[in-house]
């Protein structure tokens, strides 16, 4: 079961600082029982980490860069209630457009690692784009919330929906071609029969 393997990762790394991140939403979504799943086995994960004396840091993240913002009808207050409803109280809500710089600065400590097509910028190795004109891609925002992440906590776990894994994996691959070659990550899947696996980096 997952959580047995998380609380072996937790024993196992001891980490005093985590950030668990849950129930990513967009601007343009309304909220549905798939989110109330996430915001359920964040706060399963919360708990097994208190108990054994972590520090544990809530986040939400929500995606406001994407979307048309003609499109937004997230009321955010409702939202954080609504996950609090499933015992996941976000400490820390933020949003997409706040990586857009970070994004863009680390694209710059990629130099000689990546290349140019009409498309936009891509990291070499693999083929991953970061770039979309000036906009960096879904990519590189979500390398450099990790990159927020590690300088902050010990360990960082997100949960995802499993159709999030191919990305994630590209995520990783930016974050080895930016100089990690220890990622405290784990990251958390469920499927719409909410079934749940999970990979820990």
């Amino acid at each position: 079961m997952y959580i047995e393997k998380i609380v072996d990762i937790l024993k196992k790394n001891q980490p005093r600082s985590v950030c668990v991140e849950s129930s990513h939403i967009y601007m343009d979504e309304d909220p549905n029982k798939t989110h109330d799943f996430s915001a359920q086995i964040g706060a399963r994960i919360s708990d097994e980490i208190e108990k054994l004396g972590g520090i544990v840091a809530k986040q939400l993240f929500i995606d406001n860069f994407h979307p048309d913002p003609k499109s937004f009808k997230l009321d955010v207050d409702k939202y954080v209630l609504r996950l609090g409803d499933n015992g996941f109280t976000p400490h820390v809500v933020m949003f997409e457009t706040d990586l857009e710089l970070p994004a863009k600065n680390i694209l710059h400590t990629l130099n000689g690692k990546t290349h140019r097509k009409e498309e936009g910028v891509f990291l070499t190795e693999k083929n991953i784009q970061l770039m979309s004109g000036d906009r960096p891609s879904c990519n590189l925002l979500d390398a450099s919330l990790y990159v927020a992440k590690l300088s902050m906590f010990q360990l960082s776990i997100t949960i995802l929906p499993l159709s999030w894994k191919d990305q994630q994996k590209n995520v990783m691959r930016i974050l080895g071609a930016l100089g990690y070659t220890r990622l405290p990550i784990v990251n958390v899947f469920y499927d719409e029969n909410e079934r749940i696996s999970m990979v820990f980096q």
